[in-house]
């Protein structure tokens, strides 16, 4: 196939795959990759290399140690940007541009958490989706507390909660997810654990007081414990803190 630029809509539809999949997925041989590429007319490899573009862009990736292939263009960067700042327009505009090339969007997880704040429309349970997706894939879907891989058990948490009108720009954003087991997602959505500024689980004293042995067995061994940093899209620290300031019950 002969050499071409990138543009910005086959880029959109590479950063949907890049939040899809795994950081260890990331390869030529990866089905999703080589289904994706045919439609785009170009090779797995090529569309793999730009994946791996995309990640020295994310910021955790770098954190991490890991950085990417360094050829990102000025294009990627700008899309980057702009996709940060509004998932919700990147999603209806990328479930725009996959229609358009006749790619199939993944399966549809049944496991998703309903928020119970509306009514779920097929536009609604594609953006659950794609959350979801988004969330457990950068955890290599595990709980990032527990480390439990059995996605039945799984949610994909909010930080920020949906039902926050004030922060609706972080309502499909990746970074305001955690992987997190039923239980532990519970208990984050009701403010009785959270995390603190190294990522480290907090136990509020109404969990401490728990006199059970579920309760120790679920909860006090983890007090203290780091989470599971996940490969990509790594939880914001500006959600992070609203959660300890707003939900959080010390």
């Amino acid at each position: 196939m002969a050499r071409r630029n990138w543009t910005k809509e086959e880029l959109y539809i590479a950063l949907r795959i890049y939040c899809e999949l795994p950081f260890g997925q990331f390869h030529q041989h990866q089905p999703r990759i080589i289904e994706v590429a045919k439609k785009l007319g170009r090779t797995p490899s090529a569309l793999a290399m730009k994946l791996c573009n995309i990640a020295s862009l994310d910021p955790d990736i770098r954190d991490s140690g890991r950085s990417g292939l360094k050829s990102a263009s000025a294009l990627d960067r700008e899309v980057w940007q702009e996709v940060s700042g509004d998932w919700e327009a990147f999603l209806d505009q990328s479930e725009q541009l996959l229609e358009q090339q006749q790619i199939a969007p993944p399966v549809p997880d049944l496991d998703e958490k309903d928020t119970g704040e509306y009514t779920i429309t097929t536009k609604g349970r594609r953006n659950q989706s794609f959350f979801r997706k988004s969330v457990l894939s950068a955890y290599d879907h595990k709980c990032c507390i527990t480390g439990i891989d059995n996605t039945t058990f799984l949610v994909a948490s909010h930080i920020i909660p949906w039902r926050n009108t004030d922060h609706q720009n972080r309502r499909l954003d990746p970074k305001n997810g955690l992987s997190l087991s039923s239980i532990h997602d519970r208990a984050f959505d009701q403010g009785l654990l959270t995390l603190n500024e190294h990522r480290e689980v907090v136990l509020s004293p109404k969990l401490l007081k728990l006199d059970a042995q579920f309760a120790r067995d679920s909860f006090d061994a983890f007090a203290g414990q780091q989470i599971l940093m996940p490969n990509k899209l790594a939880p914001c620290a500006e959600a992070l803190a609203f959660h300890r300031t707003e939900i959080f019950q010390p």
